[in-house]
C-alpha cells in the first residue's frame, strides 16, 4: 500500500497539534502588510497578527500560495516516497487551487502522483474536510 501525504493550505486553520498528530503538510498563504510579506503560520502566527492588527495604520491583504512553493512542497513529499492528496481552499475564493494545478502540470510524470481536490470551502470547514481525509488515511478506511 502506498504512502499518502495530505497537503492543504493555511486557510484551513488547523491547530498545530492536529497538523502534527495527523502528519498534514500545510502550504502557507502569503500575508501582505504594507511592504512586508509574511508566510501564514511561519513568519507570523495568529496571535501576532491580531496584536498587530489592533494598531495597524494599513490593513493587510493576502495572496495565494505560489505555484513554485506548491511544486516544491509536492516534490519534497514525492522524493520521500509519498503520493499526494491536496485539499485546498475553494477556487471560488482563492487562486490557491490554480497554483496547485499549475504546480502539478509542471512536474512531468511526478505530477501523476498528485491528486488535487477543491474543497469548495474555507476556514475551519475546509479544515474539517482535511481532518476527515487524514483520519481515514490513518485508519486505512476507503472513501465511498
Amino acid at each position: 500500500m502506498s504512502k499518502i501525504a495530505i497537503v492543504t493550505d493555511s486557510t484551513s486553520f488547523l491547530p498545530a497539534d492536529i497538523i502534527k498528530k495527523h502528519n498534514i503538510t500545510v502550504a502557507p498563504q502569503i500575508l501582505i502588510w504594507g511592504e512586508q510579506e509574511f508566510r501564514d503560520g511561519i513568519d507570523i502566527q495568529p496571535t501576532e497578527f491580531y496584536i498587530r492588527l489592533k494598531t495597524a495604520k494599513t490593513m493587510p491583504s493576502s495572496s495565494q500560495v505560489s505555484p513554485s512553493t506548491m511544486q516544491a512542497t509536492f516534490q519534497n513529499l514525492i522524493d520521500q516516497g509519498f503520493e499526494i492528496l491536496g485539499l485546498f481552499v475553494s477556487s471560488k475564493l482563492s487562486g490557491t487551487m490554480q497554483s496547485a494545478l499549475q504546480a502539478k502540470e509542471t512536474m512531468g510524470t511526478a505530477g501523476e502522483k498528485v491528486a488535487i481536490v477543491d474543497s469548495f470551502a474555507t476556514s475551519m470547514s475546509s479544515g474539517l474536510i482535511v481532518l476527515l481525509a487524514a483520519t481515514r488515511r490513518r485508519k486505512r478506511i476507503q472513501f465511498k
